[in-house]
């Protein structure tokens, strides 16, 4: 097969992580095309469809993708696992990400969500060097308010953990940056749902140790990553005792960066390999006859995506939502001002 690969976007939203998708497909002869109205219908193309809504692409276009030759699906954004997934029988082959455990079939390649765009260059110091300790900003999440409330007195730590929805403002993304090539460790929680998030593979790109959250029933990176020597915990309690107990140690902080680090310049390498055969693969048709049989009648339903979803969350995170509900239930009844910002946290530097 040749190597020339057509990216047709299907949605308006541009991908943040098309950084991380252009290092990926790199080893192709790809052409990006601009997102058009009616977006061109052409052999070897891989249509991106970027949203978090379920997926529901016109009939006749998906008609007309199939009887094309080489054809694949790109699905991002799918964090809530909405679509029904059915269209996917249409491609030739599926990359996606979001791991979703009735999703693991043959034909379909679930890849890390990688880091954002633009992240510019930096010289990487050493973690014995560094002025935080640990460093989070983001928006708030249940998981991000149980780890604010383990690290909030943290001793050279820094926490950005903001409201947009009640207008709070979080800092400016050169700062967030900034923050990642100053901090050591770099917690992760979880986002609206999974445990995966971009900002682990971001703070690897500025030289933090990413910590990562995992669950009982279910450790998505290493699922996604295989083994790995990201620090990971399934609550922000032993997250900060392990965080206590390595502060002192200058030597084995830079030992465990650089152990990291390594990891990721080679599992990236990895990655893109294992994409670029697949997608080989899927545009040779491998997997055209894989996909009719799983998807042309099977449908993932409600439960799939409530048993899924469940399974990424831990007591701490009910708690906190829990405590969520009951403040607004209060700030609607009493009828008082303002909710208080108890989420928010900005230790001192």
């Amino acid at each position: 097969m040749s190597d020339r690969v057509t990216i047709v976007p299907l949605s308006s939203s541009q991908a943040s992580e098309r950084d991380w998708l252009r290092y990926l497909l790199e080893p192709l002869d790809s052409v990006w095309l601009p997102r058009e109205e009616q977006p061109p219908l052409i052999d070897n193309a891989l249509y991106i469809y970027n949203s978090a809504e379920k997926l529901n692409l016109p009939p006749r276009f998906l008609d007309a993708v199939k009887a094309l030759k080489g054809c694949g699906l790109l699905h991002l954004g799918d964090e809530y696992y909405r679509g029904d997934y059915s269209d996917y029988h249409n491609f030739q082959y599926i990359i996606r990400m979001y791991p979703f455990t009735p999703l693991k079939r043959r034909g379909v390649l679930t890849i890390p969500l990688g880091y954002t765009a633009e992240l510019g260059q930096v010289d990487i110091k050493p973690a014995s060097e560094r002025k935080y300790l640990s460093f989070f900003a983001g928006d708030w999440k249940t998981d991000r308010a149980s780890f604010a409330r383990n690290f909030s007195d943290l001793d050279r730590g820094d926490i950005s953990l903001t409201r947009s929805f009640h207008g709070e403002k979080g800092i400016s993304r050169e700062d967030y940056l900034q923050g990642m090539a100053d901090a050591v460790f770099a917690p992760s929680p979880s986002g609206n749902v999974g445990l995966e998030t971009s900002r682990p593979y971001e703070a690897l790109e500025y030289g933090a140790i990413p910590i990562v959250p995992s669950r009982l029933l279910a450790d998505k990176f290493k699922e996604l990553l295989g083994e790995h020597p990201l620090p990971s915990f399934n609550n922000w309690r032993k997250a900060r005792r392990f965080v206590n107990g390595m502060a002192s140690d200058l030597v084995g902080l830079d030992g465990l960066q650089k152990e990291c680090l390594s990891w990721w310049e080679a599992e990236k390498l990895q990655v893109r390999d294992k994409l670029v055969d697949f997608l080989r693969a899927g545009v040779n048709g491998d997997f055209v006859q894989d996909l009719n049989e799983q998807f042309e009648t099977s449908k993932v339903g409600p439960f799939n995506r409530i048993y899924e979803s469940a399974l990424q969350q831990n007591l701490s995170q009910i708690v906190e939502r829990s405590r969520f509900i009951a403040q607004r239930v209060r700030h609607r009844v009493g009828g008082h001002g303002k909710l208080e910002g108890v989420w928010s946290y900005r230790n001192k530097k």
